[in-house]
């Protein structure tokens, strides 16, 4: 230990002191090389994790029954078929939404909400309703009006699925997007101008296409 004079009273005092012992004046700060410990937060985890491949297992009956419903459905021109093709489609649009993260989850979920109950509400007309719209073809043309609603909604949640599930999935996710886009089209198209815009002879079969490629999808992705 070395003495120094203090800088402020000029008596002698130790170097090692933290202030002078005459006039209390503060001299300097010892700098302890005590290691700081770091804790490393705790990571929260992924509020909405990717599955191990077992959510796209659940889209293979959907994925299924929906391409039969179709080609049936095109064939034989049954309302009871297209319902349950729209069913099935419901379905993937549910396990595809709660597969994806935030923030597109977030999105997609109200809008397949909103598509589900639309999809509902036009079963529910075509039940009460069905001997109205044959006889009555401006009744027909309301109903083809709310009928596009659930088209349009259909065409935005596929178009968001798309962006969060990528590969084969969202090939065939956009070939069904364009197909309800053209469909939405082609309604307004008939409403406003009371003619046809396509023939859907060949076109109906494209969501088969769409259906096919998202049941492979289904099969051979891996996560």
């Amino acid at each position: 230990m070395a003495l120094i004079n203090c800088p402020n009273c000029g008596n002698q005092i130790s170097d090692k002191a933290i202030n002078c012992p005459h006039c209390g004046v503060v001299l300097n700060t010892p700098i302890t090389n005590t290691p700081v410990s770091i804790t490393k937060p705790t990571p929260l985890g992924d509020p909405y994790p990717k599955s191990d491949g077992k959510g796209f297992t659940i889209l293979l009956p959907f994925c299924a029954i929906g391409f039969l419903a179709c080609v049936f459905a095109n064939i034989f021109q049954e309302s009871w078929i297209w319902r349950i093709y729209w069913i099935s489609i419901l379905g993937i649009l549910w396990v595809l939404a709660f597969r994806c993260k935030t923030p597109i989850r977030n999105a997609a979920i109200p809008i397949t909400a909103l598509t589900s109950i639309a999809v509902i509400i036009s079963f529910i007309l075509g039940f009460l309703f069905v001997d109205v719209i044959t006889d009555n073809l401006g009744f027909s043309e309301y109903i083809l009006w709310f009928v596009t609603i659930p088209f349009f909604l259909c065409f935005l949640s596929f178009v968001l699925l798309s962006i969060a599930h990528p590969g084969l999935l969202r090939v065939s996710l956009l070939i069904l997007s364009a197909f309800l886009f053209v469909v939405v089209i082609s309604n307004i198209y008939f409403l406003l101008e009371s003619d046809s815009l396509f023939s859907f002879r060949l076109i109906d079969f494209v969501p088969c296409v769409g259906l096919l490629l998202m049941l492979i999808a289904s099969i051979i992705q891996k996560e």
